[in-house]
């Protein structure tokens, strides 16, 4: 339970992060490693 939390709350913070344009992209991933690993492969 506690894992779960956690990466809802790495998820939300790395979402916060984008700007308002680039949020709807990347709202699909279920996974706050999903999350990172397309920013990363978007962003450089």
């Amino acid at each position: 339970m506690q894992k779960k939390k956690n990466d809802v709350k790495a998820r939300t913070t790395l979402l916060l992060s984008l700007p308002d344009e680039h949020q709807l992209r990347f709202s699909k991933y279920k996974t706050a490693k999903e999350h990172w690993a397309a920013i990363l492969k978007t962003f450089g």
